[in-house]
């Protein structure tokens, strides 16, 4: 039972060393390609600037659409107080 028990231990022992050697040898490529210049760095640059072009359209339609909110809500208010103040007058 014991001699069992070691030989597994052993064969244990020697997969974990086969794993670390396999994530050294994934961890320098990794620096490898960490290193490396980003390949698609031109076109990000690119499109991250039509993305904020965009963005601030979007964002001027949103403003443009409180402004006519804002508006209509200042017409109906006014609606209001003209109604009340015809109102007053007739009585």
């Amino acid at each position: 039972m014991i001699e069992n028990t070691l030989s597994n231990l052993e064969s244990r022992v020697e997969k974990q060393k086969g794993k670390v050697l396999e994530h050294e040898r994934n961890l320098e490529q990794s620096k490898i390609e960490f290193a490396k210049p980003f390949q698609y760095e031109e076109e990000l640059k690119v499109k991250l600037a039509r993305q904020f072009e965009l963005n601030a359209l979007l964002d001027m339609d949103k403003k443009d659409n409180e402004v006519i909110i804002d508006e209509d809500a200042a017409k109906s208010t006014e609606d209001e107080d003209s109604l009340e103040k015809e109102a007053e007058y007739q009585l």
